[in-house]
């Protein structure tokens, strides 16, 4: 299953989003990627939503420039989403760990980021179930259903065993590269049910 994202059909017509055919359950060996600026609504009361804004999209472009291209996410102006699969758990972390470094060098934040396995939501009677949107953008847009993205974004603000600690794997270059490209874009990825 390691092509599932890949290999999913997508769609075109809006009206589809709706359709639950098009949305099928994420392997089970999979991990949830949650990043979350912490106090965001605080930074951006004070002026800071570029800010903010900024730090979510490095977070799908740093998953996307050094995991790969090829995968479902969401963004969410304060943070982001990205589904991984089981053998990019390992950089996964690395990433998460150096945007959390940079984020507080260079914006003075401190982040929720960490992996949920896809198996602990499942276990807890959530689902993750993704469909792609073929807006005509790239990459394709995804979209979630089973409320197993929204139970991981809540595991790791709460939960300190599935964060990771702040450490420089990566250089900031790497981390903050091709985000002109991406912000204006992303900001139409929702989530579903």
């Amino acid at each position: 299953m390691d092509n599932f994202y890949h290999e999913l059909e997508g769609f075109s017509n809006t009206v589809q989003i709706v359709d639950n055919r098009h949305y099928q359950s994420i392997p089970d060996d999979w991990f949830i990627s949650v990043i979350d600026v912490r106090a965001s609504t605080e930074a951006i009361k004070a002026g800071r939503y570029r800010d903010v804004n900024f730090v979510g999209a490095a977070a799908i472009t740093s998953h996307l420039n050094l995991i790969s291209r090829d995968l479902p996410f969401m963004f969410g102006g304060d943070g982001a989403t990205i589904l991984i699969k089981k053998s990019m758990y390992g950089v996964a972390q690395e990433v998460l760990q150096s945007l959390s470094f940079y984020a507080k060098e260079s914006f003075d934040f401190d982040l929720h980021a960490g992996l949920v396995p896809v198996s602990a939501v499942r276990a807890m009677g959530r689902d993750v179930k993704v469909a792609k949107y073929l807006s005509g953008e790239s990459p394709p847009q995804a979209m979630f259903k089973g409320g197993g993205v929204s139970l991981a974004e809540s595991l790791v603000k709460s939960s300190p065993e599935y964060r990771v600690a702040p450490k420089c794997c990566f250089s900031k270059e790497k981390i903050f590269a091709g985000l002109s490209c991406l912000v204006a874009g992303s900001q139409s990825h929702r989530r579903q049910g």
